[in-house]
């Protein structure tokens, strides 16, 4: 994947290969980035600075996802991944920053085509504070 348009590059951030450790380029949904303004602050700021952070220094990172609500269950689009860790700090609804939410982790969703559809709080596991609850049922493994 070659470096983003320049009116693209806004979309763009690096995150870790898993496959080599490198750093790469993915690219936001851009539809996702406007329905996030159009709902508050704080999810414009995780974008701008919670996934790029996520992305960059994972605790774990899935791949073979189950759970059809995470990804598309067509042939095509097999391959996405999850980054997951906890950030420094968290957003409220109006943009505040705020500390991390309590016995919760952060997701990142990445397409195979290296897009980034979703990102979102989530419980983490009882047993590890870096990891989602139900990570062994949710994903088929762990990569990093």
């Amino acid at each position: 994947m070659g470096k983003p348009t320049t009116r693209r590059k806004a979309l763009a951030v690096e995150a870790v290969n898993p496959q080599d450790g490198k750093l790469m380029v993915v690219m936001f949904d851009q539809r996702k980035l406007l329905a996030c303004r159009d709902r508050s602050q704080g999810q414009l700021k995780e974008a701008a600075f919670t996934v790029p952070m996520i992305l960059q220094h994972p605790r774990a990172i899935f791949g073979g996802l189950l759970r059809e609500a995470d990804e598309p269950k067509r042939p095509h689009e097999q391959g996405w991944l999850c980054y997951c860790g906890v950030p420094e700090t968290a957003f409220a609804q109006d943009g505040a920053e705020t500390a991390p939410w309590p016995h919760q982790v952060f997701l990142v969703f990445v397409s195979s085509d290296r897009i980034v559809h979703n990102w979102y709080w989530y419980e983490c596991d009882p047993n590890d504070p870096n990891l989602p609850e139900g990570h062994a049922e949710r994903f088929q493994r762990r990569i990093l």
